[in-house]
């Protein structure tokens, strides 16, 4: 066989493989699947282990699911140089700038990603003095129903994490069943 036609055969191979790839995505994102679920069809599809997150962010660009490094670029230094970041409000405004006019962005990245272009181009930015609670947040609603309501059952409490919370303070359920048993102990105590 000529070496032509091993080079040609290869591409052809390649070709299909990324096609096979981008097929696995496509079904997958349109089914609604999440993130490992998507990653393992694309590995399953021929995707190599090392390359397959640049390759499922590259397809979330291309669907616009996610935004461009650019886009990111873009969207932090209208922020930086259209609002007031010295003030807690200005900062917030433009936090939510950023996470609404990007795509798979947090409020949580948009701060970071905010903060970080200001501290590389010397800009002041609000921050919390140290020891200042942040405001929000699920753990004062979780803690606020309890004292609203010190007799909480368990699967109140459940119900309460699962429609309140995100799926990470679902992950830490246990702990918030433990809280929960504490003060309904407490209170039982102290009516007794």
């Amino acid at each position: 066989m000529s070496e032509d036609k091993v080079n040609e055969d290869k591409v052809t191979e390649v070709s299909e493989t990324d096609l096979a790839i981008a097929e696995a995505f496509e079904k997958s994102f349109s089914d609604g699947k999440d993130e490992d679920t998507i990653k393992t069809q694309m590995l399953l599809a021929g995707a190599k282990f090392n390359k397959v997150s640049k390759t499922y962010i590259e397809l979330m660009i291309e669907k616009g699911a996610l935004s461009s490094k650019e886009e990111r670029s873009d969207a932090v230094e209208y922020a930086i140089s259209n609002y007031d970041l010295e003030d807690e409000n200005g900062l917030e405004d433009a936090i939510a700038y950023v996470e609404g006019d990007l795509n798979g962005v947090s409020g949580k990245a948009a701060s970071s990603m905010i903060r970080a272009l200001c501290k590389k181009n010397d800009i002041d930015c609000y921050s919390r003095p140290k020891g200042m609670p942040r405001e929000g947040g699920f753990k004062p609603k979780f803690y606020n129903a309890l004292r609203a309501n010190p007799d909480m059952s368990a699967d109140a409490a459940s119900d309460f994490v699962k429609e309140n919370g995100s799926e990470n303070d679902f992950r830490y359920l246990t702990l918030f069943q433990g809280i929960r048993q504490l003060v309904n102990e407490i209170h039982s105590d102290h009516n007794a």
